[in-house]
């Protein structure tokens, strides 16, 4: 199924502030404390991919559904010394998502529930439509989640994963890049 994404884009402005407004409410509400020079470690930090696009007679982008790369994301809760902080309470935001934007899924956000490191779809689906902001807790001795996104590359487009715990932050850039955005027809 294709679709044109020449709708996808909002205003920077609007979207900075829902992810800050987002990021103050759940650091307000976290229950759990941490150290004071704890942090959450996001493994990818950022990933970038160089895509062709394909363009409608409209020099509109053409969103296929099933045009994606699906990447294992390593999320860390650890003290000062990088010691694992283990249990630790875990929210997932995801930009481009059922659950965060009313248009077409950019970015989809899956939990490895079985841990075989394969998107099994929809059942781990966890940023779908009328999904609350995944919630989850870092393994007891090890102080990781292991998440799987799924990047549509059949547009251009940036994006991000926001993992918080306890009011720390940490994140992955996503960036897709159109090789071919000053040659089209």
């Amino acid at each position: 199924m294709q679709k044109n994404i020449h709708h996808l884009l909002v205003q920077p402005a609007q979207l900075l502030s829902f992810v800050l407004v987002t990021i103050l409410l759940t650091g307000c509400n976290s229950a759990q404390q941490l150290p004071t020079n704890s942090r959450v470690v996001v493994e990818p930090g950022n990933r970038e991919i160089v895509i062709t696009e394909l363009r409608d007679d409209n020099d509109n982008c053409i969103w296929f559904e099933g045009n994606y790369l699906d990447t294992p994301v390593s999320i860390r809760v650890v003290n000062g010394d990088d010691s694992p902080i283990g249990e630790s309470d875990l929210a997932i935001y995801v930009d481009w998502s059922g659950n965060t934007f009313p248009g077409v899924q950019a970015l989809k956000l899956y939990d490895d529930t079985n841990g075989n490191g394969v998107v099994d779809d929809p059942e781990e689906l966890v940023s779908g439509n009328g999904d609350a902001i995944f919630t989850t807790k870092t393994s007891k001795y090890n102080g990781d989640k292991t998440v799987l996104l799924r990047m549509n590359l059949s547009c251009e487009f940036e994006g991000n994963l926001y993992a918080l715990s306890g009011g720390k932050v940490g994140s992955m850039a996503v960036n897709i890049q159109a090789d071919n955005k000053d040659n089209q027809q």
